[in-house]
């Protein structure tokens, strides 16, 4: 980009001086054009928020460390090319779901326009017996 916007001035600022010398903004034209696009923001969000998936999400599930009976460890569950950037994942224990000690992170972008995301559970390792 040659220029950015001041908003409060309501003017180019050129990174160059000279540039501005040969083009000329029409600033109101700019001014109308953000505002049509954040009144449409809302609208488009939703859009693609409810757009459905046609390929599954590649999922894998693998610890940090190698697993150790009795020691701490987290398992790391990888969502890959997911679009739209809209996913649910729900840790099983026994077809039950677990309610604590799981984290994630937001949506990372993938060179092909997909998106990617992890989910964590700490889990310890331990013999049950009947």
């Amino acid at each position: 980009t040659n220029f950015s916007v001041d908003l409060k001035n309501r003017e180019a600022v050129w990174r160059l001086p000279e540039f501005g010398e040969f083009i000329n903004l029409d600033f109101q034209g700019g001014l109308t054009s953000i505002a049509m696009i954040r009144a449409h923001l809302d609208i488009l969000v939703e859009r693609s928020n409810r757009t459905r998936a046609i390929v599954p999400p590649r999922v894998t599930v693998f610890p940090k460390s190698p697993v150790e009976l009795g020691k701490p460890n987290v398992l790391i569950c990888m969502v890959a090319d997911i679009f739209p950037p809209v996913i649910n994942v729900t840790w099983l224990h026994n077809s039950q779901p677990i309610t604590k000690g799981g984290a994630q992170t937001s949506f990372y972008s993938q060179p092909n326009h997909k998106f990617r995301k992890f989910h964590y559970l700490t889990f310890v390792l331990r013999l049950r017996t009947c």
